[in-house]
């Protein structure tokens, strides 16, 4: 995972975006107009009004999970899968107008499960993603390999240190000297926790959550987006984001999975609060790349209520 700074492209501008856009996915074409859907950690994703999704990656690293996606995509849509996915028709390599990449399929129909939670059947929703997370863990892990999805634990372990690297470097004054040298203490504990990776791995979508989760009319889970952390992994990746929608639905979820039949390891519970601490330097990462000084300073007040520093 990239370590290093980097400025975001600027895709300010929707009518030359549409027009490189054109060119670049005749597929998807006309593409005028397009409208802003949301920004997420890596990309920013548009709209045509010919119907077409376009992800256009924000920072580095994040074209090799495009091209991941583009191969793993068409693998998955063998599978008797309960929930739409996305059928990709365009990888848009990375350089020139799209310096990090992209990719583009056919808008799913829905509603983002943050904004229709509140007024929806919770325990039917929490069963239907349970469903979906179960089909996702029993599909085979050697076909998954095959098809290009990468090894959880290694890829992990990458994110992990760039975690370290950049918080450090980014928390070095933000941090009186004590708290500094108590962060760089916990990352060498937290690297040489061998708890961490002690699971058996599964296929896992690895973000399952938020804005991923589309909610037809009927308030029936209708499909799910965004496979570019897709792995052989660490079945916890499938639940930690919904903590970030609400906590409950989190538990709830989870245990519609073992209702369902899944099965969770003895370490499950450990790892989940593991990672409530690993998510904390994911916005810590972003907006020291990108040189965005407000998600830093509010750092140490996360890290402390984590037990971090």
């Amino acid at each position: 995972m990239s370590t290093h700074r980097w400025t975001p492209p600027d895709y300010s501008d929707l009518d030359a975006l549409a027009a490189a856009l054109d060119r670049a996915c005749p597929a998807a074409a006309p593409v005028r107009e397009l409208r802003i859907l949301g920004e997420g950690y890596f990309s920013v994703a548009v709209a045509s009004a010919s119907g077409y999704v376009f992800r256009l990656g924000t920072s580095p690293d994040v074209a090799a999970r495009y091209r991941k996606e583009w191969s793993v995509l068409p693998w998955l849509a063998t599978k008797e899968l309960p929930i739409a996915i996305p059928e990709p028709c365009c990888l848009l390599d990375d350089g020139g107008t799209f310096p990090y990449g992209g990719i583009a399929y056919p808008m799913l129909d829905g509603r983002a499960l943050p904004a229709v939670l509140a007024r929806s059947d919770r325990p039917a929703l929490a069963r239907q993603i349970a469903a979906f997370n179960l089909a996702m863990h029993r599909l085979p892990v050697d076909e998954g390999r095959a098809a290009g999805l990468p090894d959880g634990r290694d890829t992990d372990r990458r994110w992990l240190e760039a975690y370290r690297e950049s918080s450090v470097a980014a928390l070095r004054y933000v941090l009186d000297p004590v708290d500094h040298a108590r962060l760089i203490r916990w990352w060498e504990a937290a690297l040489a926790d061998r708890r961490v990776g002690d699971y058996q791995p599964v296929v896992v979508h690895g973000d399952v959550g938020n804005e991923n989760l589309l909610v037809d009319d009927h308030g029936h889970l209708a499909a799910t987006l965004d496979f570019e952390h897709a792995a052989i992994g660490d079945p916890i990746h499938d639940f930690r984001q919904l903590r970030y929608l609400d906590e409950a639905f989190m538990e709830e979820v989870i245990a519609a999975y073992v209702a369902l039949g899944g099965q969770l390891d003895d370490g499950f519970r450990y790892r989940v609060e593991r990672e409530r601490q690993f998510g904390a330097f994911g916005a810590v990462h972003r907006a020291w790349g990108r040189g965005d000084r407000g998600p830093l300073d509010r750092a140490p007040e996360r890290l402390r209520a984590l037990g971090v520093i």
